[in-house]
């Protein structure tokens, strides 16, 4: 198979043939007549991952953004490179400022000085696709104003072009086994996705709403009447990133240690993450990571709609101790069907159950052709096992995600890219707990949140919105049903047919239903106390506490117990009963 060449893409192929060159098959590109158009390199000089890493960051930000996605492709590249492309950075020369005043210009239609009070021309940071600067609004409100670069979408557009042409030879010569075209367009998605700043405005007022009621975690107010497509415009918040809070973590428990052993309380191993400033505990590291990981998996698994980069240098630590959400670009967003399959995927991980996370994980792929199923769900439940019983510091849930998704690769299921970008998003949630807290255990904090979580999928999923599609799926059915009662009718006596009806008891039939009324309400109350226990559970001032759980959710779960026990026993007589009377 041969490679059908764009000429206007040339440097692009000749790039990209370069890299392959470098780091990986040359006997293919030569089978497939292509090596001679690349520059070939000593035979003694073997790169490695860390090259390759600073090969794909000359290349700019379209190859940054694909060695980030490669990143989550286990079944693409071995560990040691996925490490290396994880730690991709995008840093280039910044814009003149001259060119800077002209872009906002260009956005607003009159110059920086008019649409901003001042505005600073050294930015706090320049990447390939953008840059940042601290302003003031003419509220007096400081601000961080990001940039998108002249032509960046051009540019991304072209080399996106000439990558498909190399994705599809690619998969045709291995049968689609990695494929890279499903890849390429769930990634060139999300980039087209992050050039709009207008989405990511909106994805910030969206991530602020769900975070109303956690005061512990933010993100920047966006500022809708200074944004565009490519200017955005954001609330300007001071911290350390959490990457760079360890130390800070780490000397406060050190504090804190010799605070409590000089009152005769014998202090636990520093590096537990709470932080001492003053007289007063500053942060709590261990409460932190606890409720960052709680809200993400309600973001991913009840809302859909999650931050798909939390990776440690993405959250700050502001000065009143709260975690601060940076870059909403990237954001994940997931359908009711795929979070019902995740809730399960995730509780089967967790509880060691692997023929149920097989099964799931088919249920959310498609077993292409060529697939055995059997030896695929051998192959997941004994991942699942290993990683269960192998567990020292806890269960790292974006590990054994992002584990599932390379087997399926090479076992022939194709799974949703979403999947992957879940694994990595568990998988940044489990580096970041573990900032904070160095004994956090993820697989912990999802059991005792357990409970919570089904509530709150239930009850989403009994939203009154939902209801009335429901309800309208109902309208549907009853407006059509008329005319094929008609249609049916018409055609039974056309054709000379009959219908053969046996004759019931109305009396016993309606007693029948009485009964089913009867258990289906009893059981509906039994739920309700099962359901309101753990609703009071999650209440952030439920009232008087036993064995550290409300003494109130207590009392729900016993009246369930009870309630259950009843319905038990009930059965059991009834059925007792009609067995003598037979």
């Amino acid at each position: 198979m041969s490679l059908a060449l764009s000429p206007s893409n040339l440097k692009v192929y000749r790039d990209i043939l370069g890299l392959v060159w470098r780091h990986g098959n040359r006997e293919a590109l030569d089978a497939i007549g292509i090596g001679k158009l690349v520059e070939k390199v000593r035979d003694d000089d073997a790169p490695g991952p860390d090259d390759l890493a600073k090969d794909l960051e000359k290349l700019g930000p379209t190859y940054i953004k694909i060695g980030q996605i490669l990143s989550t492709q286990l079944n693409v590249l071995p560990p040691p490179y996925m490490e290396a492309m994880a730690r991709l950075q995008d840093h280039v020369e910044p814009l003149p400022p001259e060119t800077i005043h002209k872009l906002i210009e260009e956005a607003f239609g009159k110059p920086a000085s008019e649409v901003f009070a001042e505005f600073d021309d050294e930015p706090l940071g320049s990447a390939s696709i953008s840059q940042v600067h601290r302003a003031v609004t003419h509220a007096g409100e400081l601000v961080a104003v990001k940039i998108q670069r002249p032509r960046a979408k051009q540019q991304i557009a072209r080399d996106f072009d000439a990558l498909a042409h190399v994705a599809e030879t690619i998969d045709g010569m291995t049968h689609t086994r990695y494929e890279l075209q499903v890849m390429l367009d769930h990634t060139r998605g999300q980039l087209e996705l992050e050039l709009d700043f207008n989405k990511e405005a909106a994805n910030l007022q969206r991530m602020g709403e769900l975070l109303e009621d956690t005061p512990e975690i933010r993100v920047p107010r966006a500022y809708l009447d200074l944004s565009s497509e490519r200017v955005l415009t954001m609330e300007f918040i001071a911290g350390d990133s959490v990457a760079d809070a360890k130390e800070r973590l780490r000397a406060g428990e050190r504090e804190k240690r010799g605070r409590l052993e000089a009152v005769g309380v014998r202090a636990g191993p520093v590096g537990a993450g709470v932080a001492v400033t003053g007289d007063a505990l500053a942060v709590d590291g261990p409460e932190l990571a606890q409720i960052i990981f709680k809200k993400y998996l309600e973001h991913i698994l009840v809302e859909g709609f999650f931050h798909g980069d939390p990776h440690p240098g993405n959250v700050l630590l502001d000065g009143e101790n709260r975690l601060v959400l940076l870059d909403l670009g990237m954001v994940g967003r997931v359908d009711p069907r795929m979070r019902e399959r995740l809730l399960q995927l995730v509780l089967g991980i967790v509880d060691g159950r692997g023929e149920q996370v097989a099964d799931v994980a088919l249920q959310i792929g498609t077993a292409r052709k060529g697939c055995d199923q059997a030896s695929f769900k051998r192959q997941i439940s004994g991942l699942v096992l290993a990683k269960h019983e192998d567990r020292i510091d806890g269960l790292r849930i974006g590990e054994v995600v992002l584990e599932i998704a390379r087997l399926c690769g090479e076992e022939r299921v194709s799974l949703p890219p979403v999947l992957t970008t879940i694994g990595k998003t568990l998988l940044n949630l489990d580096q970041l707990g573990q900032s904070l807290d160095p004994r956090f255990d993820p697989s912990a904090t999802i059991r005792a949140h357990t409970w919570p979580l089904v509530v709150m999928a239930t009850s989403k999923a009994l939203a009154p919105t939902d209801l009335i599609a429901q309800g309208l799926g109902v309208k549907r059915f009853l407006e059509v049903m008329p005319a094929r009662l008609d249609r049916l009718l018409e055609n039974l006596s056309r054709e000379d047919r009959g219908i053969k009806i046996d004759a019931i008891d109305e009396n016993r039939l309606i007693a029948g239903f009485e009964k089913i009324a009867n258990r289906i309400s009893h059981g509906v109350m039994v739920a309700s106390f099962f359901v309101a226990g753990a609703l009071i559970m999650n209440v952030r001032h439920p009232g008087p506490m036993l064995l550290e759980l409300p003494l109130l959710s207590w009392l729900m779960f016993a009246a369930g117990l009870l309630g259950l026990a009843f319905l038990l026993g009930a059965t059991a007589f009834l059925t007792d009963r009609k067995k003598d009377e037979g």
